[in-house]
């Protein structure tokens, strides 16, 4: 079954906002629907960050669209209204290259950690793991054999969550 944006907000529409009759269609909380061929992109706006409602939303969007085709790639980005409204393009501030001539050194340790203490620190944090024959990188951040997403011609990152709620980094 072929879906387009109309279905999928019809099927949004039994997506109930938590604590209220409303659906998040008429609540105006979906701001972005990205759908190309089996990836859907839902952005939702939400007046302040609510982890509780955040798991309820997805979990509700995930079985609505599931139902109608569940070989459907779905991603679920929350947004607060603050960070909505400050929405700027996305930019690379700085550029840090871990690299060495020989094999086996902790490269992909090093890149790791440093993340991580980035990320303590407050910043956003991404990494490009370019290890050809054999990237550990998704492994330490316990993302192996997941798959990124792609999403109108671009590859979306996969995120990892860090054990001491630092935040997440992008892989």
């Amino acid at each position: 079954m072929s879906l387009d944006q109309n279905k999928i907000f019809e099927i949004l529409r039994n997506v109930k906002v938590p604590g209220a009759k409303t659906d998040i269609i008429s609540s105006s909380l979906v701001t972005k629907l990205d759908v190309q061929e089996k990836s859907i992109l839902v952005e939702v706006t939400l007046p302040e960050t609510n982890i509780v409602f955040e798991k309820s939303l997805t979990y509700q969007i995930e079985k609505s669209l599931l139902a109608a085709d569940e070989k459907l790639q779905i991603s679920i980005k929350f947004l607060s209204q603050s960070e909505n409204a400050a929405e700027k393009k996305p930019r690379i501030g700085t550029i840090l290259a871990v690299a060495s001539g020989k094999g086996g050194v902790g490269k992909s340790s090093v890149t790791v950690n440093l993340a991580i203490s980035l990320q303590k620190l407050g910043y956003s944090v991404g990494i490009l793991d370019c290890d050809i024959y054999g990237p550990s990188i998704p492994t330490m951040l316990h993302l192996e054999g997941e798959k990124p997403m792609m999403l109108n011609g671009k590859v979306q990152p996969l995120e990892a969550w860090i054990k001491s709620n630092v935040g997440r980094i992008f892989c």
